[in-house]
């Protein structure tokens, strides 16, 4: 489906109206003669987008169209804005207007190209942060196509990831590519009829506070270059998976853009080292003085295409020391400085042969918002002003202190009291709220809370955390070891660990004895053989296991039908065939299964009919063929099945689609790549936080197989027993 959805999350929420919801166009409806409506892609306050079919031109397009009749309002206004600004503009990375117009009800329309797609917002929500090579290759494209409308008088004036489509190659020789959408708050300089002041006498807000520019918050003329600081901003979240700056408010984060001098990308990441190129391109991008910002988007275009160079030549020694020039930069520059990042990223390799691992993990976000109760108080993991830690009646020093919320007379919070001058880690929340661990931290006293390690983090950071206070830990570092594990054992409420990509092996397996309460977890790319981990009695209670890269994970398999509470099991990259999966068929309490990046057919998704339970199948980067559809329809329960890229033509794909849906009305169909994860499956424990990605560990990653061969993996099928 194409990604037009106007409702955004929370934290891109766009100030510019009061949204009054209008009625759908019912699926079959016929407007003007020559538009069938397929379904809907979107909706908002303003208007609705449908899929339609062209009856005449027997294609389909997108048309939006107001909830409302035409009306002299800010909607309305808003709404020929961005029709107006998008016909002006014929740019591949720009979504394509057509036609305007009214429909017979009087309601406003204009029929744009479908993009099928999703958004970068959706990307970074279900990656965590994307991969350096993909991220500039993307926001080349981005560069491009605002530095277009720059040079046509448009400025966007609302860039965010939830604006930025991306669209999957539909062939083997094509690259991924962007649409930049949403033109309804652009500012067309220079053309009488239509200028800010129309749209600002009112006193209404127009932006999103994540994303805007300094001048922007303090309600001062902005330019082109405001562009430019607002797409800094989401280049830094597709980076790191949170934006540069956020308050427990719109105004005190737009407070922030005007005062606060960002983390870098280094520190926003907890020691994920980047380009000293990126970096400074970053900086440039997000100076509060825009003479001191890329005077064009072009600039910024091509300093990214010399780093993407670099990137792809990777010919020098490695280095990355010392700071660049990125005003247009001599490339040898940008190579030197890109070096060292290439040998670290050496998993890009893997892409040859289908294993695209993300380095999946912390979110750094500095002070996020977010509603943490069902009665919608708002709360937050917030960094307070410095204060040295307290030490309680035993004389042991842990970093929390319970204390009254003044802001909440009748309730209590939790203080961390972190070192000021270093990063210890990240601090989450159930509801996906983060905060860096450094200085003091508040968070709700009642709210479930866990932490992601990174190469900071020391054994005696993890002991000072009280033993009932952490509900999630996650290793997001490649230098961890068996003195690391063991200080978790006095955490008597662990429910999900994460180990992923670590020296995690069987002699740390007794640790998990430890854990009780243990609902979930992760193994991937560990040194674990499963073979062993079948023999604690523990392993027997889980609801969520990740297995993905392990030895003898065709093992556990086999034994599946042992583990009665399993509702989630993640088996990616294990060189599988159809044969090492039969087992999975024996299990009574399978929800979700993750297959991907294996070779699995048609036959081997038949194998797993007996299963009664599973809801949620990932056949990425599988060898399924559209025959599957005749299996996958026999699944009484199935309602998510993932397939990937594929490279199937796009009229096989929907008729894929319209097949399964016949038996299957509600069931939801990707042909992109999602996290495989369900928080449902895990009873009694809710937990919409980060923590549970696996982790590619860049030291300890073997080279690719040599060409077709895919056994000589670590991970291929054991041939023990337990």
């Amino acid at each position: 489906m194409g990604s037009y959805q106007e409702v955004t999350p929370t934290s891109e929420k766009t100030y510019a109206m009061n949204p009054i919801m209008g009625p759908f166009i019912e699926p079959g409806t016929i407007l003007l003669g020559k538009f069938r409506v397929v379904e809907v892609l979107g909706a908002g306050g303003m208007g609705s987008v449908y899929r339609v079919d062209h009856l005449l031109m027997e294609t389909q397009f997108a048309l939006k169209c107001m909830n409302k009749f035409q009306e002299a309002n800010a909607s309305w206004r808003r709404f020929q804005n961005e029709a107006k600004a998008a016909y002006m503009l014929d740019h591949p990375n720009l979504l394509k207007v057509f036609e305007l117009g009214l429909l017979d009800s009087g309601q406003p329309f204009f029929l744009m190209e479908l993009v099928e797609g999703k958004t970068l917002a959706d990307e970074i929500k279900a990656v965590t942060h994307l991969p350096i090579e993909r991220a500039v290759h993307i926001f080349i494209q981005v560069a491009f196509a605002i530095g277009y409308a720059h040079e046509r008088k448009i400025i966007h004036r609302d860039l965010k990831p939830s604006n930025i489509m991306l669209v999957p190659p539909k062939s083997e020789n094509e690259v991924e590519g962007i649409k930049v959408v949403d033109f309804g708050i652009a500012k067309l300089t220079g053309v009488d009829d239509f200028n800010q002041q129309t749209l600002t006498r009112t006193g209404e807000v127009f932006g999103s506070p994540f994303y805007m520019s300094p001048e922007q918050c303090a309600g001062l003329p902005v330019d082109h270059r405001s562009d430019l600081y607002s797409l800094g901003c989401v280049f830094y979240e597709a980076l790191t998976s949170a934006p540069p700056f956020m308050g427990d408010t719109a105004l005190s984060t737009m407070m922030k853009h005007q005062s606060d001098r960002q983390l870098s990308l280094k520190e926003a990441s907890l020691g994920v080292s980047y380009p000293a190129a990126l970096e400074a391109i970053i900086s440039k991008l997000l100076e509060k003085d825009p003479d001191n910002r890329y005077q064009s988007a072009n600039q910024l275009a091509s300093d990214l295409m010399q780093l993407e160079r670099a990137i792809n030549e990777h010919k020098q020694q490695i280095s990355g020391q010392g700071p660049i020039s990125v005003s247009l930069a001599p490339e040898n520059e940008l190579k030197a400085a890109a070096t060292r990042f290439l040998k670290e990223m050496t998993w890009f390799r893997f892409a040859a042969f289908g294993f695209s691992m993300y380095l999946l993990g912390a979110i750094s976000l500095y002070g996020a918002l977010f509603a943490a109760s069902k009665q919608g108080v708002k709360t937050a993991i917030v960094e307070q002003p410095p204060v040295e830690p307290q030490i309680n009646e035993t004389g042991k020093q842990y970093w929390s202190e319970i204390e009254a919320d003044r802001e909440h007379p009748k309730q209590t919070k939790k203080t961390f009291y972190f070192p000021d001058n270093r990063v210890v880690g990240l601090l989450i929340a159930a509801n996906g709220s983060t905060g860096l661990a450094r200085g003091r931290v508040s968070a709700p006293q009642t709210m479930k809370s866990g932490f992601v390690a990174g190469d900071f983090t020391t054994p005696e950071c993890i002991e000072k955390f009280r033993p009932e206070e952490i509900s999630v830990f996650d290793f997001n570092a490649e230098t961890v070891d068996s003195t690391h594990f063991n200080a978790l054992k006095r955490f008597t409420d662990l429910r999900a660990l994460n180990v992923s990509g670590t020296a995690f092996g069987d002699k740390d397996l007794p640790i998990l004895q430890t854990f009780k309460k243990l609902q979930y977890l992760n193994l991937s790319h560990t040194d674990v053989d499963c073979a062993n981990l079948l023999k604690l009695p523990c392993v027997y209670t889980l609801n969520g296991l990740d297995i993905s890269h392990t030895n003898g994970a065709d093992i556990l398999v086999k034994n599946v039908y042992r583990f009665p509470k399993l509702h989630e099991i993640t088996l990616s990259v294990n060189a599988f065939r159809d044969a090492d999966i039969i087992g999975l068929a024996r299990s009574k309490s399978l929800k979700v299964i993750d297959l991907s990046t294996n070779t699995i057919s048609d036959q081997g998704v038949a194998s797993l009919l007996p299963l009664k339970t599973l809801e949620w199948l990932d056949l990425g980067r599988t060898v399924v063929t559209p025959k599957v559809v005749e299996s996958l329809k026999k699944f009484p329960n199935l309602k998510r099945v993932e397939l990937g890229i594929r490279e199937w033509p796009q009229n096989v794909q929907d008729k894929f689609v319209k097949e399964l849906k016949k038996s299957k009305p509600k069931i939801e169909v990707y042909f992109y790549d999602t996290f495989t994860h369900d928080p449902a499956s895990l009873p009694g424990f809710h937990w919409l936080g980060p923590g549970f990605h696996g982790h590619a560990n860049t030291k300890r990653l073997i080279p690719p197989p040599p060409t077709g061969s895919v056994t000589e993996l670590r991970g291929a099928p054991s041939n023990t027993s337990p």
